[in-house]
């Protein structure tokens, strides 16, 4: 088995373990998406004044050490960081962990009036891939080769006519796909945060996607149960 297939076959343990009872591991499903007309960033983002907290740790990276030479100040740095990750997978996890952590951190700080209407529906709505997370960062060992980005193909829909998301994880090519659906799937405009139920889960706690930054092709978001995402659009 070659490298980048022993790769692959680790990770689908990895996704196979996000099926398990909550209580049996320390991830579980991810993934979200958008679309606007322009780029959108949550109000946190724009208040950009302030990094005094560019230094935050990330949950799921225990000795994540930041990167000294990553801390934009303006929305078009921010804006074209998040998308050089998602086109080209050349920032380091570590700093867009940095950066999305920041503006989480932003977003946490500022009133819930403040985020009004600065991301709409239609925003989270359609098919998308994901690129970064940073669960898969901290995989022991393998989240230093990989490097926080996905070593498979997995794919996101949102639909809110059908109140319902899907998931298709690819992975080896002689293996079937991993399809993971949720239910109840709505949208907070108030605070920008998405909520679904992975079905046969019904008991445990919906996810939740908190949309830090937004445009037509890539959004970056915590969530609730896997931390820190970056997703691009498909259609």
């Amino acid at each position: 088995m070659q490298s980048k297939d022993m790769i692959r076959y680790l990770y689908l343990l990895f996704s196979i373990s996000l099926l398990l009872p909550k209580g049996t591991r320390s991830f579980s499903p991810i993934s979200i998406s958008t679309r606007c007309p322009s780029s959108h960033f949550s109000a946190s983002a724009s208040n950009s004044s302030s990094r005094k907290h560019t230094r935050r740790i990330s949950a799921n990276l225990p000795n994540f050490s930041p990167s000294e030479s990553l801390i934009p100040t303006e929305k078009e740095e921010i804006a074209k960081l998040i998308k050089k990750c998602a086109a080209d997978r050349s920032i380091s996890s570590k700093d867009i962990i940095l950066l999305l952590e920041d503006l989480a951190h932003q977003k946490s700080t500022v009133s819930q009036t403040a985020t009004q209407s600065f991301i709409d529906r239609n925003l989270v709505e359609g098919k998308f891939e994901l690129v970064f997370s940073s669960a898969v960062a901290g995989i022991p060992f393998f989240g230093k080769i990989l490097d926080g980005y996905m070593p498979n193909r997995e794919i996101i829909t949102f639909d809110f006519d059908s109140k319902e998301m899907s998931l298709v994880v690819e992975l080896l090519p002689f293996l079937p796909t991993i399809d993971i659906y949720g239910t109840g799937l709505k949208w907070a405009e108030e605070n920008a945060v998405l909520e679904y139920t992975v079905k046969g889960k019904e008991k445990a706690s919906p996810s939740q996607w908190d949309i830090l930054f937004a445009d037509d092709d890539v959004v970056a978001a915590r969530s609730s149960v896997t931390g820190l995402n970056v997703i691009r659009r498909l259609s």
